[in-house]
This record gives structure tokens, sequence and C-alpha cells, in this order.
């Protein structure tokens, strides 16, 4: 994966819906699968028509050579889509360190 993508992982990223409303999210992970990269976000707060836990995944393209900026766009295919939010699943859950008290998953099959 590439390394810089990590560095947001703390920002707020603005993203439109499909009225031009904005919505805030916050980036969970990236991650790599087909030879794209790949971010997984979720609302930084409470939006209308989202469940609590949903997340959003979607391709990152760098537009820049120092990987500085990236724009996000939107996955084209249902097969895609499942592709990448399988291989989100598979490495959300690898790095769970086992501390559910700080964990907001809760259907984690690690949870006691």
């Amino acid at each position: 994966m590439n390394e810089e993508m990590n560095m947001y992982e703390e920002e707020i990223i603005t993203l439109l819906d499909e009225n031009d409303n904005e919505i805030k999210f916050l980036p969970i992970m990236t991650f790599e699968g087909e030879d794209k990269i790949y971010m997984a976000l979720r609302p930084a707060e409470e939006v209308e028509n989202f469940e609590e836990d949903e997340v959003v995944i979607m391709e990152a393209k760098f537009v820049d050579d120092d990987g500085e900026e990236f724009m996000l766009i939107d996955i084209q295919t249902e097969e895609e889509l499942n592709a990448a939010f399988a291989l989100f699943e598979e490495y959300y859950y690898e790095e769970c360190d086992g501390n559910c008290a700080e964990c907001d998953e809760e259907d984690c099959e690690d949870r006691e």
C-alpha cells in the first residue's frame, strides 16, 4: 500500500451527495486491491439516510507525482464494490488489537 495515504486517515474529507449537499467524512483506512488504492470512510456526523455503522468505499487516485494530492472516485461496478468491501473487512478486522473497551465495532467477532 502507498504509505502516503495513511496520513489522510485523520483528516475530514468533504464530499458532495447526489443533490450537491456537503457531507463530511472521516477516513477509516486506505487499502490496496486489484492494482488500485481504496479509501473507506464513515460520516463524521449523523447523516440522514446513513446507518450508524455504514461505510463508503471509494477509489483514491493521486493527481500529483509526490503523493500529496488525490481525488476520490466512485467505484463503477457492483462487482468491484463487493470485492473492495470484502478486502476492507479483511484488512479492518486484521488490524484489531483486541482492545474492546476502545472499539466502536459492536458486531466484532472478538468482542467478549
